[in-house]
């Protein structure tokens, strides 16, 4: 996938959301806040001054290696190596930090460039009438599979987290594609177990979240409604204007905290807010659709 090192990992997702706990907790008991901060720093101010009264002893290492000489050729290397480590070894990594600062200052992603291989080769096999069924099927998956696993991994979601659907839009109304993610229906694909029950209990959110005209919505406490359902949350990602197609995801975690306002989520989702646009590509998932309703029965 083209650029997608760029998009936070799981880890750093949860670096920043436990972050925002702490300062969530700190502005909530500021009294406690301040005291422990004293303590703290009261603290560190005594072990800063113990520091320094170390010095002494760690230059002994750098005196030693500099009145060191050697009259073995493989020791005199051994020291030429070392005392050139010393020399560069520090500026070089002055010069990786400062070149990584740099980086991180500048971290927009342009969309496009995210899925730009997978968008540009399902394209081209869309316009061309003489793709085979297979090899079109098999790019039309690369590039939906790309956008919804780099979507959820924003968020901040493993499989086990959520179950997603395309949806797509006809003259018909909307329906659930063939196109769906996350952990249980992997399950159930590997028993060849029916989701019926699955699909039948999200129906309604479904076309409650597709009536909304927002390119990103978000219905959080969603049990306080439905008590019946297992869902938590529901992200809705769609084209603007008429309902076309969508990228529907279900959190089913509820110690998951979805950030939908976050830069990388949306610059992620954007290609999902245009891909409704492309009248082939919707044709191709509501067609997609009707085949796995085929081998379903």
């Amino acid at each position: 996938m083209v650029n997608r090192s760029k998009v936070r990992t799981q880890r750093a997702k949860r670096i920043r959301h436990f972050s925002r706990s702490v300062q969530y907790q700190i502005q909530n008991h500021r009294v406690a806040s301040v005291v422990i901060a004293w303590i703290a720093a009261g603290v560190l101010d005594g072990i800063a001054e113990s520091m320094v009264d170390i010095n002494q002893y760690l230059d002994k290492p750098f005196l030693w290696l500099l009145q060191w000489n050697p009259t073995s050729p493989l020791f005199r290397w051994i020291d030429f190596s070392a005392l050139m480590l010393l020399l560069l070894g520090g500026p070089f990594l002055l010069w990786q930090f400062f070149k990584r600062m740099v980086n991180k200052s500048s971290p927009f992603i342009y969309p496009s460039i995210l899925y730009e291989e997978e968008l540009s080769s399902a394209v081209e096999a869309l316009d061309n009438p003489d793709t085979e069924k297979h090899e079109l099927q098999e790019k039309m998956e690369d590039l939906i599979l790309s956008v919804a696993e780099t979507v959820t991994v924003t968020l901040g979601l493993t499989s086990s987290n959520y179950r997603a659907y395309v949806i797509a839009g006809s003259a018909d109304g909307v329906g659930i594609s063939w196109f769906r993610f996350g952990r249980q229906f992997e399950r159930a694909q590997r028993k060849h177990e029916s989701v019926e029950r699955i699909l039948s209990a999200d129906e309604e959110l479904v076309i409650r979240m597709c009536q909304r005209r927002k390119t990103v919505s978000v219905m959080r406490s969603v049990q306080e409604e439905y008590p019946d359902s297992d869902i938590h949350t529901m992200i809705m990602i769609r084209n603007p204007g008429d309902f076309r197609l969508g990228l529907l995801i279900a959190v089913i975690n509820p110690s998951v905290q979805i950030e939908v306002d976050d830069s990388t989520f949306l610059q992620a989702s954007y290609i999902m807010r245009m891909l409704g646009f492309i009248d082939k590509l919707v044709e191709f998932v509501l067609e997609y659709e009707k085949e796995g309703e085929d081998n379903d029965e």
